[in-house]
């Protein structure tokens, strides 16, 4: 099933969080809080490989780098 694409303004991030739990050591989570959603925008089970590159790819984005809670790094 395609998902339609959604178009959020990185200004309008108010926090990320990258959540880990014991019980998958292989994956991770990601949660987005923006402005006017009633709930996060949430990506589940994403490779932990690829944690260190989206969080370096955050912290370059000055909107958000300030926003970014729960590192296990």
């Amino acid at each position: 099933v395609k998902k339609p694409i959604m178009w959020k303004l990185w200004a309008d991030i108010l926090g990320v969080e990258f959540r880990d739990t014991p019980m998958r050591k292989s994956s991770f989570d990601l949660k987005f809080v923006v402005r006017d959603e009633k709930r996060p925008l949430e990506f589940t089970q994403i490779e932990k490989r690829d944690q260190k590159q989206i969080f370096t790819l955050l912290e370059k984005i000055s909107d958000v780098k300030d926003k970014i809670r729960n590192l296990s790094e």
